[in-house]
């Protein structure tokens, strides 16, 4: 079926194209959609069932030079295999992967990369470009290649983060306004692609509804991150406004398309200077910018070891002091210059400590007094500590410490300022108070982000076959917050995954019911049911629970196969809805409790927008 005339006209003056892709993932589109600029250079996407599958530019987005980009092939070997691709007509991944420069994964990693590059590119046309939607109609079929899938909520991030313009944000964001924000009983905040420290704060509001300047003040993300992450759910809906309407997306990709190709070699963070040959317990993962971010209430990360605490009264050279006093066995054998490294490295490993610490102690902490002392007391305590920290007494061997000795010294100076002022000090004492009210609170917040951080890393272990240390993180994760479905389906799949978890799958088994109870949007927690029901015989459970992640994502391929499988066993229809697909599903109630919802693409029955998507299109 071809469409001569399109179904919607817009531009992206009015109407941006991370906002086109909201509105056709919505309507559950499938046919292509036409750009062009006023010089009359055209691109094009095709999208099956509001799932990006094609794209083609006018301006070239080769594959060779974006994996050069990436670091998986060198530039010499791109160009010798794309020149053999052109010799013989054929497509220069394949060719990569029969020259064995690539895995079937990456190639198809790859492909998805390069398909958000090319709508990147898009995204940077200028707002006199014109689209046109064709539905029904593939303009790209003849074009070479065939369809590669990529999730659509992760595209529209990736579009939000660096092809949107502030002024749009703010214009969607105003609509928020100061409400707390909830997030929505069924997002699926995994099929966005968001990174680490995203999910830490996404977390966070799960755990409960803020606004947007109660994250700023978190210092989790970057204020534009924060307004942009907000922004993306608001379009999508996967934030709850009290509108009543159900998040876009839901459904349309399985996790495999959300993953792009990486970088080979990822830089890393900066960090502040570490020198120490062994540095504490925790010192690194607290101050490393990508380990999880700290909480405007003091409290420290959870998900990271805490480092010993160190007193501020105490000198840095107070184990050399005490080594002096104390002849040790083998001080004499030990040259001069040997017991000077080793006290200089004591002395940096214990201001490393109290930089990382003192942020997190309270004012009285800090000096190391009562809560109680006399203002003399304060001052008394402030000036010896003055003359131990001050950075102009580090000396050459500690030079390079000066930004961590500033920082001590400056919290120490807010203390004194505030402690021995009785205004300051009494207002100090009052919102201290408060703040211990508020411990369970803030620790609560605490355990969700390393319950999320702990979920993250046991699913990275996992896919690297690393099944003890996954175990390990998935069951800190299921353990820190037991409310979240996800973490207590992954934990029983990875303990269903071990060599002897036989005698354990009816157990594990109800672990899983009560995930997909709790989270019956949830594909993946279904998918590890089927899998255990399949386990323990249950082969038509298993079947109904495949058919509804079918019916709901037709994209999700081990769902299919396993409906194939079975069919090919039984020598009936491949087909997944064929009438000799196996069991018949009605045996036993849906496990969703009730009827699936059509697929959004169903002719006659996609909803039309609502709110201010409606009115993206004309007719």
């Amino acid at each position: 079926m071809t469409a001569a005339t399109p179904i919607g006209t817009g531009t992206f003056a009015k109407t941006p194209l991370s906002h086109l892709l909201v509105s056709l993932v919505e309507r559950g589109l499938s046919g292509t959609v036409v750009f062009e600029t006023p010089s009359g250079a055209k691109s094009a996407l095709v999208l099956e069932r509001g799932i990006p599958c094609k794209v083609r530019t006018a301006e070239s987005v080769a594959l060779g030079p974006l994996l050069v980009k990436l670091g998986h092939v060198d530039k010499r070997a791109a160009q010798e295999t794309f020149a053999i691709s052109r010799e013989q007509s054929s497509l220069h991944g394949q060719v990569l992967l029969a020259h064995g420069l690539l895995g079937a994964d990456e190639l198809e990693l790859a492909l998805r990369a390069q398909i958000a590059a090319k709508l990147e590119l898009i995204g940077d046309l200028g707002p006199d470009t014109v689209f046109g939607v064709y539905e029904g109609a593939d303009y790209l079929a003849k074009w070479a290649g065939g369809a590669t899938p990529v999730a659509p909520l992760c595209l529209i991030w990736r579009l939000i983060q660096h092809r949107t313009e502030p002024a749009v944000v703010s214009q969607v964001l105003a609509h928020v306004g100061r409400i707390p924000l909830r997030i929505h009983a069924h997002a699926q905040l995994e099929h966005f692609g968001f990174g680490r420290t995203e999910l830490s704060l996404l977390e966070v509001l799960r755990a409960r509804p803020q606004d947007i300047e109660a994250l700023n003040q978190m210092g989790i993300l970057a204020s534009h991150l924060i307004e942009r992450l907000v922004y993306a759910l608001t379009i999508t809906r996967h934030l709850d406004l009290g509108t009543g309407a159900r998040p876009i997306g839901i459904g349309l990709a399985a996790s495999r398309l959300e993953t792009f190709l990486s970088p080979k070699s990822v830089p890393r963070h900066s960090r502040p200077v570490m020198l120490s040959a062994t540095p504490p317990p925790g010192a690194v993962a607290a101050v490393t910018a990508s380990a999880a971010p700290r909480i405007a209430t003091g409290v420290a990360p959870a998900n990271s070891p805490q480092a010993p605490a160190v007193s501020p009264l105490a000198s840095p050279a107070a184990p050399a002091a005490a080594a002096a006093k104390s002849p040790a066995k083998n001080s004499d054998s030990s040259p001069p210059s040997s017991r000077a490294e080793t006290l200089l490295l004591e002395r940096r490993q214990a201001l490393e400590q109290l930089a990382i610490s003192i942020a997190d102690k309270d004012l009285y902490e800090v000096l190391g007094v009562a809560s109680d002392v006399p203002a003399t007391a304060v001052q008394a305590a402030f000036f010896h500590l003055a003359k131990l920290h001050h950075p102009d007494r580090l000396g050459p061997g500690l030079a390079d410490l000066r930004p961590l000795a500033t920082r001590v010294f400056s919290r120490m100076t807010e203390a004194h300022q505030t402690l021995s002022d009785p205004n300051k000090r009494a207002t100090y004492d009052h919102r201290r108070s408060q703040d211990a009210s508020e411990d369970a609170e803030s620790l609560q917040v605490q355990k969700v982000l390393a319950a999320s951080a702990s979920f993250q890393k046991a699913d990275v272990l996992f896919k690297k076959r690393m099944l003890a240390a996954a175990e390990l993180e998935a069951k800190r994760a299921y353990e820190g917050d037991p409310e979240q479905p996800d973490y207590a389906a992954f934990y029983a799949w990875i303990l269903a995954s071990k060599p002897d978890a036989e005698l354990q799958l009816p157990q594990l088994l109800e672990m899983l019911d009560e995930a997909v109870k709790r989270n019956p949007e949830s594909e993946r927690n279904r998918y590890y049911r089927a899998q255990l029901l399949k386990r323990l015989g249950r082969i038509a459970d298993a079947l109904a629970d495949c058919r509804l992640i079918v019916e709901r994502n037709p994209h999700h391929t081990d769902a299919l196969r396993e409906l194939r499988l079975h069919n090919m066993r039984r020598g009936g229809s491949t087909r997944p809805g064929g009438s000799k697909s196996g069991a018949n599903p009605s045996s036993r109630p849906r496990p969703s409790g009730g009827k699936s919802n059509p697929p959004q693409g169903s002719k006659g029955k996609a909803s039309q927008p609502e709110g201010l998507l409606g009115k993206l299109f004309k007719r």
